[in-house]
């Protein structure tokens, strides 16, 4: 078969699968003439069919192949092998971004090296004219060697291309990183567009989270549009003004109101964040009133310097801080004494009571807890080395770690049944369909009982906006049969070919036997129409599946509808 390991294609060997993405496969390859290893970045056979995916994947091909930047992986070769397309490109051996922060918080340092790597990658695009338009942790990749990458310019395209890829029934970008014009299909962006989605992902980095989070990706992308941003401080209290100034100012709603060039965003933060040499990852970045500002000088020579001084406006934030006076010590001082002990005592009091709430919470931050239940306690622990085993991409030794879970609780119903719920609230939906699917693992899907069924769609369609949740479905042979709407949802916010997935979405619609056993094709024929801002059929559509008779929709259908609709209106 193409591409197998062990396949050599024209003068490489494939020795292994790195990566899979919704888009291509990327494997580890020798080149025996040069003596090296490579990356081979092929197209997923699924779109072999798909001119505009072809269309796209060669885009990149020519567009990074002119790069010559030490922050952008080059591109060595673009071929063929059987008809399936591919990229010969430089062996990056590391982890993404988005697989660094699974691990934990990052420290200043690497925050600092991050953002400066991709400023440089981002100007020197921007210089000619290129724009990324998918800025997000998992297109960072931080090698072994220290240095860090730009990667997969495959949505890249020319500032005045004279075919714009961006059209009423096509939607480019990632949710939680999309600036608000690409998701509004403007046709004509710049620049700004990727300083906004750079501003998101180092807003995640500098506040632990990404700017919006919400249930469904459509949510996610209306308010990237029309909410406004959640004050920095609201969320990591312990950020200093400046750098709440900062994010606020990359994120603005309006282009032009944002940073106009990356390398003035760049200089700023890194301003700010090269004084603060004794950051500790564990109390983020404290404020410090009285701090000195520096200089920021870019080592690397392809940015060019907007200018290595300190911005006026973040000048004015320093000069209208509030002065301390120093407290001199007289006889009239002695009557706030007592006050003062009385103010002391009940500080300790209110620390000691704060110090009960920290504990609380570090429980609260488990990944499931059984507090009442001692085996369902411990059985907790091996879900957790499940759950870093999963974030790791340690498959084997995940599955051995649920394989202890269940024999600990004897595979009892309600712990799974309670895990899973818990999982579901903190949005890890796509961990909570492999417990799941390790709960059952000796039944087939067929013979499940139909609530058990229906949960299993939920978790799927809910995992659907996951960057793995294809490459899970390709590799899990249990949900061949089940996985055709979570793949659909997947492309419709991945890969931007609305028209595409209507035309295969129309197929199960029109078909009463498939619609049966996939109702969530009509929630996901919402969501198209939204995507597209036809907002009139989609609250029809969203009316005929309301006014269904009771039992005909599954609840949590009705549940992810209405929350859809709240959006809408």
């Amino acid at each position: 078969m193409v591409f197998e390991i062990g396949t050599q294609i024209g003068p490489y060997k494939l020795i292994e699968i790195i990566g899979q993405g919704g888009m291509a496969t990327v494997y580890k390859a020798y080149h025996e003439a040069l003596d090296r290893f490579v990356a081979i970045k092929a197209l997923n056979p699924i779109f072999l069919d798909d001119p505009s995916f072809l269309k796209r994947f060669q885009r990149e091909a020519k567009v990074v192949a002119k790069f010559d930047q030490a922050n952008i992986v080059p591109i060595y070769d673009f071929s063929e092998y059987e008809g399936r397309p591919y990229l010969v490109m430089k062996l990056i051996e590391g982890e993404t971004l988005k697989d660094r922060i699974k691990k934990g918080k990052l420290s200043s340092e690497e925050i600092c090296k991050v953002i400066t790597a991709v400023g440089n990658a981002l100007a020197y695009a921007h210089n000619r004219d290129i724009l990324h338009r998918d800025i997000k942790p998992s297109n960072v990749l931080m090698a072994t060697d220290g240095q860090i990458y730009l990667a997969d310019f495959g949505l890249a395209r020319l500032v005045q291309a004279g075919e714009s890829t961006l059209t009423s029934d096509r939607l480019l970008g990632t949710p939680k990183y999309i600036s608000p014009e690409q998701a509004m299909s403007k046709p004509e962006i710049d620049a700004r567009a990727d300083i906004y989605s750079f501003g998101a992902m180092v807003y995640e980095l500098l506040v632990g989270r990404v700017p919006f989070l919400a249930d469904t990706p459509y949510t996610i992308i209306h308010d990237h549009i029309y909410t406004p941003l959640p004050p920095p401080q609201e969320i990591n209290p312990d950020l200093s003004d400046e750098i709440a100034y900062i994010l606020i100012k990359s994120l603005e709603k309006k282009p032009e109101d944002r940073y106009q060039h990356v390398t003035d965003f760049v200089n700023e933060i890194n301003v700010i964040l090269s004084n603060k040499k004794d950051f500790n990852t564990n109390t983020s970045f404290l404020k410090n009133k009285n701090e000195n500002l520096g200089e920021l000088i870019f080592k690397d020579e392809n940015v060019p310097l907007i200018g290595n001084h300190q911005n006026e406006s973040i000048k004015e934030f320093s000069e209208n801080k509030i002065t301390k006076k120093k407290f001199r010590f007289t006889k009239k001082s002695c009557i706030w004494i007592p006050l003062i002990v009385i103010v002391l005592i009940g500080t300790i009091i209110g620390c000691l009571a704060l110090l009960g709430m920290v504990f609380e919470r570090v429980d609260q931050n488990k990944l499931v807890t059984h507090p009442n239940n001692e085996i369902f306690s411990d059985a907790d622990v091996y879900l957790e080395k499940a759950y870093e085993n999963f974030k790791n991409n340690d498959y084997p030794e995940m599955e051995e770690n649920l394989r202890i879970v269940k024999q600990m609780v004897d595979s009892s119903p309600d712990y799974y049944f309670d895990s899973i719920k818990q999982l579901e609230e903190k949005e890890e939906n796509l961990f909570a369909l492999i417990v799941a699917l390790s709960y059952a693992k000796e039944i087939p899907i067929e013979d499940l009982e139909k609530s058990h069924l229906d949960k299993l769609h939920e978790l799927l369609y809910k995992a659907s906006i996951d960057d793995n949740i294809e490459v899970f479905l390709r590799n899990n042979e249990r949900l061949a049969n089940i996985g055709n709407i979570a793949i659909l949802r997947f492309r419709l916010y991945h890969s931007g070919e609305i028209e595409n997935v209507k035309n295969e979405l129309g197929g199960i619609l029109n078909n009463p036997i498939l619609l049966r056993r996939f109702p969530e094709a009509k929630l996901l024929e919402v969501e198209v129409f939204i995507s597209i801002n036809d907002y009139n059929i989609a609250r029809q559509l969203s009316d005929e599946i309301l006014n269904e008779p009771p039992g005909k929709i599954p609840e949590w259908i009705i549940i992810e509808l209405n929350k859809l609709m709240k959006e809408l209106n």
